[in-house]
């Protein structure tokens, strides 16, 4: 063989191979659970809530945990996945001016504080998801079925009180607040295959009982044995006009921002985040309004989120 083809040739092998070896490189994330398979997800906020009424100064120290099943339904042709969503187990610890409470439901006491009924209702409630490859909530199903059994267990029957509790779940558990708790479980995916060192942004918009904008920028900073490793910069704003949310005797307005920042790891086999830890910072004030009286609230909220995905 001519002495210059073989070398041509060998050229040719190694740029095939070098470019084999980048588009190998490039990671493809996607959501893709195996439908029928069963994960348990842990959820704990650490938070801090400063505020100020009327002259007078007070903080909220509270930790809320939940524990989540997720089970992969089903599957369509276009790869959207059926996630049903169970509370497993909540707690609540919180310590302010008006004293303590302390529920977890795992080991229940206190059961019959008002704060701790709101939360062991949610033990066995669940609503279901349809989730994107490319990991957006798309849809959120057996939201009014699940308030519907929570205002049954808690055993109300004064048609008022019911009527103001079914108005202040349905803004807490709306499909807006749903899909931004959804966004501790599956991160927003880039479009096309990505680099360690590659960035993509996501914004997100809630008309929830806080209504916010959340401007994401994940970057890529490690993959190894299928995981990868993803720190998350996050802006949060809300629109000049703060929206008012009604709590059913009052109304509240919120003039809020802030920052959060942290570091998700990524199953990349599923698309599940199994462990991450956020730091979020939001200042700002909160607009009481009763009986067409205004009172302003200045406040502060910092929080220290934690996730883990805890196996099938």
């Amino acid at each position: 063989m001519n002495k210059k083809i073989l070398q041509l040739m060998i050229a040719l092998l190694l740029m095939l191979g070098l470019v084999s070896c980048t588009v190998d490189s490039r990671l493809n994330m996607k959501f893709t659970p195996k439908v029928g398979d069963v994960y348990h997800i842990n959820i704990i906020m650490d938070q801090e809530i400063k505020q100020t009424v009327s002259g007078q100064d007070s903080t909220i120290n509270q930790k809320l945990g939940f524990g989540f099943s997720l089970t992969a339904r089903e599957a369509d042709e276009a790869g959207n996945t059926w996630v049903d969503v169970k509370y497993e187990w909540v707690q609540l610890d919180q310590k302010s001016d008006m004293g303590n409470v302390v529920y977890d439901s795992r080991n229940p006491t206190n059961e019959d504080n008002p704060l701790a009924t709101g939360f062991k209702v949610l033990v066995g409630k669940g609503y279901s998801m349809k989730i994107s490859p490319d990991g957006e909530v798309l849809e959120v199903t057996g939201i009014d079925t699940m308030i519907s059994d929570i205002l049954k267990e808690v055993g109300v029957t004064d048609e008022q009180l019911i009527a103001q509790m079914e108005q202040q779940f349905k803004e807490k558990y709306s499909t807006d607040s749903l899909k931004e708790q959804a966004g501790n479980m599956v991160i927003n995916f880039p479009d096309e295959p990505i680099e360690i060192g590659d960035s993509w942004t996501s914004t997100v918009s809630s008309s929830s009982l806080v209504p916010v904008n959340v401007e994401t920028t994940y970057t890529l900073t490690s993959y190894e044995n299928e995981l990868a490793t993803v720190n998350v910069v996050s802006v949060i704003s809300q629109d000049a006009e703060g929206a008012e949310t009604n709590l059913g005797p009052y109304k509240v307005r919120y003039n809020l921002s802030g920052t959060q920042e942290g570091t998700i790891t990524v199953d990349t086999k599923t698309g599940w985040s199994v462990n991450s830890t956020i730091d979020q910072a939001i200042a700002g004030d909160m607009t009481m309004i009763i009986n067409d009286q205004e009172i302003l609230v200045p406040m502060s909220i910092t929080s220290h989120v934690t996730v883990e995905m805890i196996g099938q």
